[in-house]
């Protein structure tokens, strides 16, 4: 259902048969058409083909097995260079485990602890890095058989007065941000437990802000106009989800003081949809709901079954929009078409 600004349609919904804690989508591998993966508590792969018509049921395309526990974070990117995306797995072992072409390309642990996020980092050679980081605060990107480096948020952090509360990464995001200079380049942004945003390039720290609450989500796109963007109308930004409910932008560097929404609970799941002037904001978190923001307006809300744990998007039915996947802490997987009016 829709309020206010926009429509919101659900085009299928469908209770998966095993517990899941992430889903992706996009294509993979040889398969033709576009794939819904869930990552699975077993440590287990299940690969969808996704329906393109209302209604209809998700069909297994493939099993991919990591031989590894409960599959924490997933990305699909062609990180091998073999001329189809492959798929990036992280579990709750600290492996990191690289299928290309439906078999297991590389397997290696990375850490004793969870591997709880990862982004791919590309520059604009088009050269990539798989980014991690674990449930004890580690940093590390890799490549398919090699490693490039790794920080440790103990040794570029004060720390807290009470020791046992060491900081740990609640976000991470590989994003293009426009310096002064006009030039855009690649980053990680990695949001810490300790109210701090670190700005990662190549394994240097170059910049660390204070951030008003605990930020554990993030989203990359064009949400507001703030001054001249570098010249940019079109200038990357952040929006940055909190512990609080409350949803900041990051831009030009800097984290802008005003609220651009609050929910009053905290924020887990962030998601941008392009538009033509400013993007729509997903928002889900400690609620039964998906809020639709745009330019800092709520354009919608949409009831769920239980709290998200997962968004994505995808284009199901080829018409150039972007349809919304959300899974469900109750084995939910649900595809949403949203319009504004």
């Amino acid at each position: 259902m829709g309020t206010k600004g926009a429509t919101v349609v659900s085009l299928w919904s469908q209770k998966h048969n095993e517990d899941f804690n992430i889903l992706s989508v996009g294509k993979i591998f040889r398969h033709s058409g576009v794939s819904l993966l869930v990552g699975c508590q077993d440590g287990v792969i299940r690969v969808y083909k996704v329906p393109c018509v209302p209604g209809a049921k998700l069909k297994l395309q493939s099993v991919l097995e990591t031989k590894g526990g409960p599959i924490q974070a997933l990305k699909i990117h062609n990180v091998t260079k073999f001329h189809s995306n492959d798929v990036v797995v992280g579990d709750s072992r600290g492996t990191l485990t690289v299928f290309s072409n439906e078999q297991i390309l590389n397997r290696r642990v990375l850490s004793e602890h969870s591997v709880d996020c990862l982004q791919i980092d590309e520059d604009a050679t088009g050269s990539v890095s798989v980014v991690t980081s674990d449930s004890d605060g580690n940093l590390c990107a890799v490549l398919p058989y090699s490693e490039l480096w790794r920080l440790r948020l103990r040794d570029f952090i004060v720390p807290t007065k009470i020791p046992s509360c060491a900081s740990v990464i609640k976000s991470l995001l590989a994003v293009d941000l426009t310096e002064g200079s006009g030039q855009t380049s690649n980053y990680v942004l990695a949001a810490d437990s300790s109210k701090n945003l670190h700005v990662i390039q190549q394994g240097s720290v170059v910049m660390s802000l204070r951030t008003p609450c605990v930020v554990t989500a993030m989203a990359k796109g064009h949400f507001i106009s703030h001054g001249d963007e570098n010249g940019n109308s079109k200038s990357h930004q952040v929006a940055l989800g909190g512990q609080t409910g409350s949803v900041y932008i990051f831009s030009n560097f800097e984290i802008l003081s005003e609220e651009y929404a609050n929910v009053q609970w905290p924020v887990t799941q962030l998601c941008s949809l392009p538009r033509d002037t400013h993007a729509m904001l997903l928002c889900s978190g400690h609620f039964n709901k998906l809020y639709v923001y745009q330019n800092k307006k709520l354009l919608c809300c949409h009831e769920t079954s239980d709290w998200v744990n997962s968004i994505a998007t995808v284009d199901v039915d080829n018409d150039g929009d972007m349809e919304v996947v959300l899974g469900c802490l109750d084995n939910t997987i649900e595809t949403l078409k949203i319009e504004a009016r």
